[in-house]
């Protein structure tokens, strides 16, 4: 079993001036020492306009300190709220910590269950998935991709080259939120690893994570979308299984 850490960031109140950045540089200081003690990898959420509850809404800036002050242990984002960022500012600013971090990144992608997250940015919120799911599947083309262009629903991007590339091959692990059957199911179909979190009904994870269709069928994963899926196996009462 590995053990990671994950971070919000809250801040409770009563707030002083320095409450902000005294629990980020806590943060960066517990982290160098869960690597000493063998902890795996660590995850920052992103969050926007909840305060208290989580002050964590560039956790890609977080994670680039983080990586000067440690050597082996991942760094993860969990996740990317895709509707209110574009694949080529991510692509770049992934690949970026990539190189920092000398191929420690993990990337996971998601929507939100908090459209009070989202409507500032002027996101249309009639189709989060189909941006989630054409987000997934244009930024590992980017990555892999010597030039790249894309005519999506939500995404157009004309021939470009776009630099710098991630250190690891062949691009870093993409991981989804998977907060339903229905996003869990296709997840697996993609490839990715899955993100399941402890709150809320707990989505069907036998055989999502593994590649394979509701009837056991494997599907066919393209490699530029290969993640590292971590299997998740759980008994009838929802032990974790071995």
């Amino acid at each position: 079993m590995r053990i990671g850490l994950f971070y919000q960031i809250q801040v409770p109140k009563p707030w002083t001036p320095s409450s902000e950045s005294q629990r980020i540089h806590e943060a960066l200081e517990q982290i160098p020492y869960a690597e000493q003690q063998g902890f795996a990898s660590v995850w920052f959420s992103e969050h926007h306009f909840r305060p208290v509850w989580s002050h964590n809404s560039a956790p890609d800036l977080t994670l680039a300190a983080v990586s000067q002050r440690t050597s082996r242990i991942r760094l993860g984002i969990g996740v990317v709220l895709a509707p209110i960022h574009h694949p080529l500012h991510v692509a770049a600013r992934m690949a970026t910590l990539d190189i920092l971090s000398h191929g420690r990144v993990d990337v996971g992608l998601g929507r939100t269950g908090y459209p009070y997250q989202l409507t500032p940015y002027g996101s249309d919120l009639q189709d989060t998935r189909g941006m989630w799911q054409e987000f997934a599947d244009v930024l590992p083309r980017i990555w892999t991709q010597e030039e790249i262009s894309y005519d999506g629903t939500y995404y157009q991007i004309p021939r470009r080259e776009v630099l710098p590339k991630p250190v690891q091959r062949p691009h870093p692990p993409l991981w989804s939120a998977c907060g339903s059957d229905e996003t869990a199911r296709l997840t697996g179909s993609l490839g990715m690893g899955g993100l399941f979190g402890s709150e809320g009904p707990r989505p069907t994870t036998d055989g999502a994570l593994s590649g394979r269709a509701a009837d056991g069928r494997p599907k066919q994963v393209r490699p530029e979308q290969w993640g590292r899926p971590q299997p998740v196996r759980r008994a009838d009462d929802g032990r974790l299984l071995p």
